[in-house]
């Protein structure tokens, strides 16, 4: 076999990486050697506030978990939505303020992409806080 030969070569499907793929990636070299851990199936780590928390899989959500979210209580949808671990890290932000609600709507425009989720759900409010809104 020679470079160039077709039975040596990758196919498309093999080195296409997708948009979410490729921002996953991202995320992932931009984490600290001592915040690298396992990370449940379906969980995506997203930068936040300079460190990374991961959100577990939606479909794992409660119903109150995705009413969180979607009133914009982000304390009660953090302590849902994120891995256990992650949850002393989210009120230890600013202070023990917890994060910022522009921190917040960061964190989640990333993992929207992320996860090709669709924040269209939420409430208008919010998608214009996060510039999704059309006035």
């Amino acid at each position: 076999m020679y470079p160039g030969d077709a039975s040596t070569e990758a196919s498309p499907e093999q080195t296409e990486v997708s948009y979410s793929d490729a921002l996953r990636a991202e995320v992932a070299a931009e984490q600290p050697a001592e915040q690298v851990r396992d990370i449940p199936d379906g969980a995506i780590p997203v930068p936040l506030a300079g460190t990374t928390v991961v959100i577990t899989r939606p479909g794992g959500w409660t119903t109150a978990t995705n009413d969180a979210l979607r009133f914009g209580d982000w304390n009660t949808w953090a302590e849902r939505a994120l891995v256990a671990e992650d949850v002393p890290v989210w009120y230890g932000l600013n202070g023990g303020e917890g994060p910022t609600n522009d921190q917040v709507l960061e964190m989640l425009d990333v993992w929207q992409r992320l996860t090709v989720n669709s924040l269209g759900k939420l409430p208008t409010s919010i998608q214009r806080l996060m510039g999704m809104a059309r006035s």
